[in-house]
């Protein structure tokens, strides 16, 4: 995969977290700067299509799965995800 194309995808995080009105026109902005640093890549001989293609959507994955774990207003729950973290981090404590 294309490491840079992932830094280059990797502005969709910036771009979830715009105001909601916003939000559409900087993802949008964002996956097309994307695109532009893969496609540069490609261009220039150093990756191939398929990097840039899933550097792309692993990053984007990766983003929306922890963006809807982690600050999506409408599953927020501070003290369950405290109480995961505590029980996580107890089991950790437990094995080791």
């Amino acid at each position: 995969m294309s490491g840079e194309a992932s830094e280059a995808f990797w502005t969709v995080a910036l771009a979830s977290l715009a105001p909601p009105q916003l939000r559409p026109i900087a993802l949008g902005s964002a996956v097309v700067f994307g695109t532009a640093v893969g496609g540069l890549r490609v261009v220039f001989g150093r990756h191939f299509v398929t990097d840039v293609v899933f550097a792309g959507i692993l990053t984007i994955i990766v983003v929306t799965v922890l963006y809807r774990l982690l600050l999506d207003p409408v599953r927020r729950n501070d003290a369950r995800l405290e109480r995961g973290i505590e029980r996580f981090s107890l089991a950790l404590h437990k094995g080791a």
